[in-house]
């Protein structure tokens, strides 16, 4: 088995046994990062570099001892990825939820966040557009984010989609797709791009696309058409989403999403509400933006399920 190492120039792949460590990787590229005060001396590697984890098991695997949740393949996408998914305790069936990561990647937080959708009722699948790496610092973040190619992420989650509704306990036809952050672009293109991905997902109906603080790329575009409702969930004091700019962001997924957008802003809150790596994170914020959300996930799911 391989170990995928994905710096934040390059991947690099080798044998089992013999990782290095990636802050040694980015210092030898000659893009070790800095601290944020610019102070050379205060520079931490544990704290700047991104964070080797596991590579893509061939089954199911505990993902975190004592806790609910399995790190295992996405089944049917060639070159293999992983995904985290976790069910709620009993039996069901239950709707289903497709989440997407933000640019810190499928951490321990993350998966947190996916556990409190299935502790509310759903079942969870995350696939790891990351590829084996998540980020512990705001430079390996940007840098993991710009390395990632978009055919591959619309490839990747597209196949996590088509594979949904196979797994054991899920109600067929009651799924909603959650994007964090970047993950809410990723999750849109691939719900956009349809038969022209080359993963075919077309059997899926898509209930509700879900969006916590996500900036689509190419401003002036318009955007794909998606076929389904868009919730869009942001900060009040989120500076994408005030004045014209954010305005116009709106106008743009009303024009796209068939489904009509619904819009709901976090009084006081600032960026990425569900981000617990942040210092601005506010648990209060956080707390009324997930009632928002699954609030909008039941009802849209609910004539599937019941």
């Amino acid at each position: 088995m391989l170990f995928e190492i994905r710096t934040i120039l390059r991947r690099r792949v080798t044998p089992a046994g013999s990782l290095m460590a990636v802050a040694g990787l980015l210092s030898l590229a000659g893009c070790a990062p800095r601290p944020d005060d610019g102070d050379p001396s205060s520079f931490d590697a544990a704290a700047d570099a991104a964070t080797i984890i596991e590579p893509v098991p061939d089954a199911p695997v505990i993902a975190d001892e004592g806790l609910p949740g399995t790190m295992e393949p996405i089944r049917g996408l060639e070159p293999p990825a992983r995904q985290f998914c976790v069910a709620p305790d009993d039996e069901g069936p239950h709707p289903a939820v497709l989440l997407l990561h933000t640019h810190w990647g499928l951490d321990e937080s993350h998966r947190s966040f996916a556990r409190r959708l299935a502790a509310a009722g759903f079942s969870v699948c995350s696939p790891d557009v990351f590829e084996g790496v998540t980020s512990t610092s705001t430079r390996t973040r940007e840098k993991l984010l710009n390395g990632v190619s978009r055919k591959r992420a619309t490839q990747l989650v597209r196949a996590a989609l088509a594979d949904l509704p196979n797994r054991e306990g899920v109600i067929e036809g009651a799924i909603g797709v959650v994007g964090l952050g970047p993950g809410g672009v990723w999750a849109y293109e691939a719900l956009a791009a349809g038969q022209a991905s080359g993963v075919d997902a077309s059997a899926v109906e898509i209930r509700v696309l879900a969006l916590d603080a996500t900036r689509f790329r190419d401003e002036q575009a318009e955007l794909a058409p998606v076929p389904c409702p868009v919730l869009l969930i942001h900060g009040e004091r989120d500076a994408a989403y005030s004045g014209a700019s954010g305005a116009d962001m709106v106008a743009r997924l009303e024009a796209a999403a068939t489904g009509g957008v619904t819009v709901r802003s976090i009084p006081g809150a600032g960026v990425q509400v569900f981000d617990t790596h942040i210092r601005a994170y506010s648990e209060w914020a956080d707390r009324e933006a997930f009632e928002l959300l699954i609030e909008s996930l039941r009802r849209h799911t609910a004539s599937e399920s019941s």
